[in-house]
């Protein structure tokens, strides 16, 4: 595993580490920009091929989970570079809080997809 490549924040972990800043760094945690910054520090992002096509999978902590977008998005190819599924996930399990969790059929006649499926805590809700 390339550490520095896996994890491109790894000096923002080396300041979280040192022994004076206990006391700032509670402090900073606090505030939603350092608690982004702690968690693009511990994600990993995997990538490869499987049965849909391409894949890319982004984690922390070995569970499935991202901010700022779908953490696994499957059938990736030259023709359809966005895939055509999109899991959102939240510490390991579907969740989204603005939108469906899982869309399916994603073509770029059909950016949104042809299915729509909403989750919470993985749980899969009603979104009406």
């Amino acid at each position: 595993m390339n550490t520095l490549g896996d994890r491109p924040n790894l000096l923002f972990l080396i300041w979280i580490r040192n022994k004076h800043t206990l006391f700032i760094l509670n402090h900073k945690l606090n505030k939603l920009l350092y608690y982004h910054k702690l968690i693009i520090a511990l994600t990993t992002k995997e990538t490869g091929s499987g049965i849909y096509g391409g894949f890319i999978t982004w984690k922390v902590n070995d569970k499935a989970h991202r901010d700022d977008g779908p953490a696994t998005i499957l059938g990736i190819s030259k023709n359809n570079p966005n895939g055509t599924y999109h899991y959102y996930y939240k510490h390991g399990k579907l969740h989204r809080d603005d939108g469906p969790a899982y869309i399916g059929g994603i073509t770029t006649e059909k950016p949104n997809g042809t299915y729509q499926h909403y989750y919470l805590n993985g749980e899969r809700v009603d979104p009406f």
